[in-house]
This record gives C-alpha cells, sequence and structure tokens, in this order.
C-alpha cells in the first residue's frame, strides 16, 4: 500500500473508511511521524468531528480503503443542467452452481468513531458498530476493549461485562448483514491523548450428518396376563424389520414352560421365516392350555443373519376356580337412618360354581329392615341361595338394618360354593350419634310469703341420640331465700351463695333432676338462676334462670 494511493482516495469527494484486516487500528488527534493519517470528508465538504485513523504502526498488514456514502444531501447539479438518473445496471444471467461451490465464510469488521479532540474531566463518547458484512452467520460474536491507563469507565449501552480494565460485550449470532452499536462513555483522567482499541472475534462452523444402513429386528408377544387351570390361552408372535436393510434367514423360537402346552401337548415352537423386508411384519398365532396353576414366565427369540437376535417374555399366573365376596357399606352415619350395606359375590374362576350360599348375621345393636334377591331371615341370620354362578359372573345383594343405638356396627358375611370354597368379608360402620341437652327450672310455690318454703326443680334432659359427658350444675341462689335441703343425683358443695354439683354423665334419651328447697327471707321479685356445662357444650354454658316472688307476711 502507498502514501499516493492513501492521497488519491482522500481526492474523492466520499467519506472513507480504513480498515487493517486482522489488526486493531488506533485511533488518534493527529498523524503519527512516517504515518498515512485519513480523514473522512463528505461531498458538501463539511468534516465529520471523527478521528483521524492512523496506520503507520501496521503498513506492513493488508490495507483495505472503501469509500462509504456520508450522512448528508448530494451536491446540487450546476443550473441548466438535469438531474441524470443514476445508471440501471445490466440484468446478470442466472449461473449455475459449480461443482466446488464452498460454503461463505461470515466476515465481521468493527468501526469505532469518537471525536478527534476533548478535554480531561469531560465526558468521551464512543460509537463501536460491529457488522457481520458476509453472507453467513457469525456465532458467539464478542467485542473487547482494553481501556488505557488514564480513562475512566463511565457506562456503556448496551452494558459491559467490565473485568478490571478489560470492557466485553457479548452480542450473541450476527446474521449476514446485521450490525450492533456500542455506546461508550469514558472520562479522561490526564495524558496527552486516550489510546483505545477495540477487537471483534466470532466463532463458525459446519455440522455434517452421514446416514448408515443398519439391520434390526423387534420381537413382539402378547397374550393373557391371567388364566384358571385347563382354560385355553391365545398367543400372538409378531416380528418387524426396523432396520434400512432386508433380513434373511429368520427363526422365531417360542420354549413353554413346564404347565403350559399346546393342545397336542408340545413346549417348543418353532416359526421361520425367509425373508423380510424394510419396515415388513409378520405375525404368527397360537393356543396354549394351562395345565396346573401358578406363575409362568416364558421366553421367545428372533434369530437372523448377521447375528441378529431379539428377545421377548411374557407373564401368566394360572389359578384354581375362585370365590369373591366384597362387602361396601358408609364408614360412617347418624344416627336413626337405615344402614345400607351391599354384598357382592363374584366367580373368579375359570369354571362354573355350583350351590352358592351367602349368609350374613344380624349385628348386635341392629334390627332388619330388608334384604334384596330372596335374601330371608334364618334364626339371627339372613341367607341367600343363589345356585349356580358361571366363570366372571358375580351377584350383588342389598342388606338393609336399622341400628338402634350409637356405635360402631360390623357387618359380617360369608359365601360358600361345592368343592369346598369358603371365604369371608365384613365392613364396619360407626354411628355417629348427636347429643341435644335440655334445661328446665321450675319453681313450684310462686309466689311466696316471707318466712314460707318453695323448691326449685332443675330437670336435665339428653334428647339426641348420644350420650352427654361430664355434664356439671351450678346454681345461684339470690340472698333474699335460704337453701334449707338439696337432693340430685349426684353430690354438691356450698359456697358463697351457689350450689356447685359433681359431674355426670345422661345417656340418649334420658333426663335426671336436681330439687333445691329453699326458704323465704325478704320480699322482693328474685332471680334463681342454674349455669350448666357439658363436653358437647362446645359453644360455652347453658344458662337458665326463675323468677319467684316474695311479699311481705299478712298481717292476721
Amino acid at each position: 500500500m502507498t502514501v499516493a494511493r492513501l492521497c488519491l482516495a482522500l481526492m474523492m469527494s466520499y467519506a472513507w473508511t480504513v480498515q487493517l484486516f486482522g489488526q486493531d487500528v488506533p485511533s488518534g488527534s493527529k498523524p503519527k511521524e512516517n504515518g498515512v493519517s485519513v480523514t473522512p470528508v463528505c461531498h458538501c465538504k463539511k468534516k465529520f468531528p471523527y478521528t483521524t485513523y492512523s496506520i503507520e504502526p501496521l503498513l506492513s498488514a493488508p490495507l483495505s480503503i472503501s469509500p462509504v456514502m456520508p450522512p448528508c444531501f448530494p451536491e446540487p447539479s450546476p443550473p441548466g443542467v438535469p438531474e441524470m438518473p443514476p445508471p440501471t445496471p445490466a440484468p446478470v444471467p442466472p449461473q449455475a452452481p459449480p461443482d466446488d461451490l464452498e460454503l461463505p465464510t461470515p466476515a465481521v469488521s468493527i468501526r469505532v468513531e469518537v471525536p478527534n479532540q476533548s478535554a480531561v474531566g469531560q465526558d468521551l463518547a464512543y460509537r463501536i458498530t460491529a457488522a457481520n458484512r458476509s453472507e453467513a452467520a457469525a456465532h458467539h460474536v464478542l467485542v473487547r476493549c482494553r481501556l488505557p491507563d488514564n480513562v475512566r469507565y463511565v457506562r456503556s449501552v448496551p452494558a459491559a461485562m467490565v473485568l478490571g480494565r478489560e470492557l466485553t460485550w457479548e452480542l450473541g449470532t450476527m446474521q449476514p448483514g446485521s450490525r450492533h452499536d456500542i455506546q461508550l462513555i469514558l472520562v479522561p483522567t490526564g495524558g496527552d491523548e486516550v489510546d483505545l482499541a477495540a477487537r471483534v472475534q466470532f466463532e463458525h462452523g459446519v455440522r455434517v450428518r452421514t446416514q448408515l444402513a443398519r439391520s434390526a429386528l423387534r420381537l413382539q408377544k402378547s397374550g393373557p396376563g391371567e388364566a384358571q387351570t385347563g382354560e385355553a390361552m391365545t398367543y400372538r408372535l409378531s416380528v418387524t424389520n426396523t432396520g434400512t436393510v432386508p433380513v434373511g434367514n429368520i427363526v422365531i423360537m417360542d420354549e413353554l414352560p413346564e404347565g403350559l402346552e399346546t393342545r397336542d401337548g408340545r413346549r417348543v415352537l418353532s416359526f421361520p421365516l425367509d425373508t423380510l423386508g424394510v419396515g415388513e411384519s409378520r405375525q404368527f398365532t397360537y393356543e396354549v392350555i394351562a395345565r396346573r396353576p401358578g406363575r409362568f414366565v416364558n421366553r421367545a427369540t428372533v434369530t437372523a443373519d448377521g447375528g441378529l437376535r431379539d428377545e421377548v417374555q411374557s407373564v401368566v399366573v394360572v389359578s384354581e376356580p375362585t370365590l369373591d365376596l366384597r362387602i361396601s357399606a358408609p364408614s360412617e352415619m347418624s344416627f336413626g337412618r337405615s344402614l345400607a350395606a351391599e354384598l357382592t359375590v363374584s366367580n373368579t374362576g375359570g369354571t362354573p360354581l355350583r350351590n352358592v350360599v351367602v349368609t350374613a348375621p344380624i349385628p348386635a345393636g341392629t334390627g332388619l329392615v330388608s334384604a334384596s334377591d330372596g335374601g330371608r331371615q334364618v334364626g339371627s341370620q339372613v341367607e341367600w341361595q343363589l345356585g349356580t354362578l358361571q366363570p366372571g359372573a358375580k351377584e350383588t345383594l342389598e342388606l338393609k338394618l336399622r341400628p338402634t343405638t350409637a356405635g360402631r356396627v360390623v357387618i359380617l358375611a360369608e359365601a360358600r360354593a361345592d368343592r369346598g370354597l369358603r371365604v369371608t368379608a365384613d365392613a364396619a360402620t360407626v354411628i355417629v350419634g348427636e347429643a341435644g341437652l335440655l334445661l328446665e327450672v321450675v319453681d313450684l310455690e310462686d309466689p311466696v310469703e316471707v318466712g314460707g318454703d318453695t323448691q326449685y326443680n332443675i330437670i336435665i334432659r339428653n334428647q339426641g341420640s348420644a350420650p352427654t359427658t361430664n355434664i356439671r350444675i351450678t346454681a345461684f341462689v339470690p340472698p333474699e331465700l335460704a337453701v334449707s335441703r338439696v337432693q340430685g343425683p349426684t353430690d354438691h358443695t356450698k359456697e358463697d351463695g351457689k350450689i356447685v354439683f359433681e359431674p355426670l354423665n345422661l345417656p340418649p334419651m334420658k333426663d335426671t333432676i336436681y330439687r333445691v328447697y329453699v326458704r323465704a327471707l325478704r320480699a322482693g321479685d328474685v332471680r334463681f338462676r342454674v349455669e350448666m356445662t357439658a363436653d358437647q357444650l362446645s359453644a360455652g354454658p347453658l344458662r337458665e334462670e326463675e323468677s319467684t316472688n316474695i311479699y311481705p307476711p299478712q298481717v292476721r
């Protein structure tokens, strides 16, 4: 690169950009000794406040100077000279791609714009532009700037990752023709000039794939998982060529375990197959008889040319004829309602069950309401005669009971059939009762003369269906009355004008009574008050009071 060539570029009325590929172009405010400087100039002869690029340290590297249209209006044509439209480029005929066509390679350039003069302590604004000027995407693009010692980093948009004096911007993937602008603000702290270098790096790669031919077989087996002794079971073997080439000399082998065999008594089955094309499948179906109960595992294999092999196994559980009984009943219900339970008897085996009978004792604390499907009460139990139950069949029976008290009710049932088959089942239901307390206070003599006697009856009644526990009664006697005698189901104590009774429990639908005998001391309208607490009174004490009119003694 010669100075004459660079000077020729300056004579043209365009702004010019100097790029040294593979090297950094340092910026400065004046040309270096024996160097070449380039100052961008627009068409209208106005200089931009861009930096002067000095290339003196890098004259040994290839130099590229490319024109850039300035961001200003073009100079008007002389008077009388018409504007000439730009020439239309000649069409380029399409060309077939050469056989040795190479993939495009990304090329990312970096450009730095900064005022050519600034002052210490003032913001110095840089615009760093990374542009992908190729036809290929550039990946993991990074822009780095090493800050000189005489500047202080202020900010950048986008924000930089700062590590010591190193600034880094991660731009990710840059598509062909795309660009990223970075605004950087520094503050000079001293010296004659600020020498900032910006670098860009990126990645580019190519991924290729080669399809490989492969051969593969897949063997599948389907059949029942459960069976009864003497039952015929149908199995199906399916082999599929899942590879990309045909497969030949295929042989499927199925060795049955002892206890399973075909109708003709064989336990080793073989199915040969000459060729199986790509994606083709072939099925083989056969029957097996279960000779005894147990859990049987058998393995089937397929082999073919090229050492191909696949294996599959199946499991079947063979059982004897069985009888099943289940009871369904609510786990909890309120007292006063009928308890309905469902008894389901099933033949889960493979042979008919004869003379099936179901019995259910009537639980204590309940009474029989009804029994479905011909069930009848025999003594203290309900009995159903069901006769023969075919394989897979089931009967659902309903038993309805009426609980007579709260508590836990257990329903037991038994099912029997020929061949000594017997099975039992049970279900429990909690009958929940509700306590309902009633408190009454009644005086027997009202009004009463001073010096006369009267009696207060404290009546407690459990109207609910559950016991009431820890009932405590406290009676408050007004000062106009004197207690002469107390009667009741529990002991009591007297203190400070009140009577405290010991706690008691009250069964459902029962009542009790306390009697307090008093003598009138002074005239007045008095109140005899009673408070009752119990475990079931969660909202607090229950209060009741009785008024009594005491009048002065009559003059006789």
